[in-house]
């Protein structure tokens, strides 16, 4: 988002820049001008919606294509690389017309109360989106059975009774735990979590 704000705003001034030339004004957009609203911008603003885009849009997507993927379909893989490049196209031109049309003031755009209410209600729908996707595509389940006073108990049939879909939460949780202490490691992660997965597995846990 900040990368199309600030495209259009060094387009603005590179524009004033030239009709002053051309005109033979004063020269106000200067070289220290220009360079420096870059260079201070690019910190500030270059990340905005990166979060957004890559942790909620690009997954909704891909939620969208998974049940083709699971079918055999070539769509499953195609569908979320061309919809989220467009939404990406389309978002990029938007925010960089705009801010050519506001000029210095561009900036403004994404602090506005708007695009915050937007954010935050596409946080929230991101996190639903998690937990659709792990709900319904992580399956984890166990194999554990004992007796107890002649009784068979079955561990999967009472975690359903008591919080369907433990396990693939605890799943999903722990890798999320992983990452939040070990960074975004994701190989690291994954040799981990087939590690225990299997062990788990060769013990009868799962």
């Amino acid at each position: 988002w900040g990368g199309g704000v600030i495209t259009g705003l060094m387009a603005s001034m590179e524009a004033q820049r030239a009709a002053e030339q051309y005109n033979n004004e004063d020269i106000l957009m200067s070289d220290d001008l220009l360079y420096n609203t870059k260079a201070g911008l690019m910190g500030a603003l270059a990340g905005i919606g990166d979060a957004i885009d890559s942790g909620t849009v690009q997954y909704i997507f891909i939620a969208m294509a998974i049940p083709w993927a699971q079918q055999g379909s070539p769509m499953g893989a195609i569908f979320p690389f061309i919809c989220f490049a467009t939404y990406q196209l389309v978002l990029g031109l938007f925010l960089a017309h705009q801010s050519f049309n506001m000029g210095r003031n561009a900036t403004g755009l994404l602090q506005s109360s708007a695009i915050q209410s937007a954010i935050e209600m596409l946080s929230v729908l991101g996190m639903f989106m998690m937990g659709i996707l792990a709900g319904n595509y992580v399956k984890v389940t166990s194999s554990l059975a004992f007796n107890l006073s002649g009784r068979e108990f079955v561990l999967q049939e009472l975690l359903d009774s008591i919080v369907p879909g433990i396990l693939p939460l605890a799943v999903v949780m722990g890798v999320y735990i992983f990452y939040s202490k070990k960074g975004l490691k994701v190989t690291h992660g994954l040799l981990w979590l087939t590690l225990i997965l299997i062990v788990l597995a060769a013990i009868g846990i799962l």
